[in-house]
């Protein structure tokens, strides 16, 4: 084989390396950040601080619901604008958040809820907010999976989003 036919080998050899890059790199982006179920696409959280996947380590023993199983899946929160859903996410938000984010989510300690200001991009979405509600945040936001059920985050989630329609 002369130098032509070795250059060919190697450049073939190379271009074969660089497509099952090309190929890895572009199933990392189409699925990286999704786990595949069945027939359905679990979104991956991350926690919020640390940007790591958030494991969901609390309250093991809990039921989750349709509705929590369903957020997992589309990352909206199925309780927005449910009566029932938004009279139960008050009950906890007076029990567990007032005291931070007072009566009408303005903010003490905790930030205010209210506006569309975020200090983190991903928190203008349900996603970031279950995030933070769940594995905690910077300051005194501690980690509430560990104290109340998801379905009561999603539904406390929705009591919250209530502030900015007000507006």
């Amino acid at each position: 084989m002369g130098s032509s036919g070795t250059l060919c080998f190697f450049a073939e050899k190379e271009i074969r390396r660089l497509m099952r890059i090309f190929y890895c790199a572009m199933f990392l982006i189409c699925f990286g950040t999704a786990t595949v179920l069945g027939d359905e696409t679990k979104i991956e959280f991350f926690h919020a601080l640390t940007d790591k996947p958030l494991e969901f380590k609390y309250r093991k023993d809990q039921q989750l619901t349709e509705a929590v199983e369903g957020f997992y899946v589309s990352g909206k929160n199925p309780y927005s604008g449910d009566a029932a859903a938004l009279a139960d996410g008050l009950k906890v938000y007076k029990k567990l958040c007032q005291a931070c984010h007072l009566k009408d989510g303005k903010g003490r300690i905790g930030p205010n809820l209210t506006d569309d200001k975020w200090l983190r991009q991903r928190t203008n979405t349900d996603i970031g907010r279950f995030e933070i509600i769940y594995g905690g945040g910077a300051g005194a936001m501690q980690p509430f999976g560990r104290r109340i059920d998801q379905d009561d985050i999603l539904k406390v989630m929705a009591y919250i989003d209530t502030f900015r329609t007000k507006q």
